[in-house]
């Protein structure tokens, strides 16, 4: 049942009645701040692995300026390895590198900011 209730509460804040889709760090803010005392906490924390808040595909800005796709969610989820596109933003550079090796952020994805969606221990900081 409590599986089945983050599940439902992910479900429906993913598509709200504007029909407009949140992105999943949205999706996420939401349940660790307004609905993290209706859901439990193990649940809640499982659910940031299985839809992590860059899906691998996700284009994302580097706090660097460079734009790049996610590929693999690492266990810091906030860190993903990612592919970095050329300067003509027509193709991918070769080989996959990890944000936390190159002590990068994601500053936006696939066009939104993510600063005001970040948990505290996220916003704002370079590893």
């Amino acid at each position: 049942g409590r599986i089945l209730q983050a599940a439902d509460t992910y479900d429906r804040l993913s598509t709200p009645l504007s029909g407009k889709r949140r992105s999943n760090v949205e999706v996420l803010h939401l349940m660790r701040t307004q609905y993290a005392n209706r859901l439990d906490p193990s649940v809640l924390q499982a659910l940031h692995s299985l839809c992590p808040p860059y899906p691998p595909g996700s284009q994302v800005k580097l706090s660097d300026g460079r734009t790049a796709v996610v590929v693999q969610v690492e266990k810091d989820i906030y860190q993903p390895i990612v592919r970095v596109m050329s300067e003509d933003g027509q193709s991918l550079e070769d080989g996959s590198v990890s944000l936390k090796t190159l002590g990068l952020s994601v500053t936006h994805v696939n066009g939104l900011s993510v600063d005001p969606y970040l948990p505290a221990d996220q916003a704002g900081v370079l590893v």
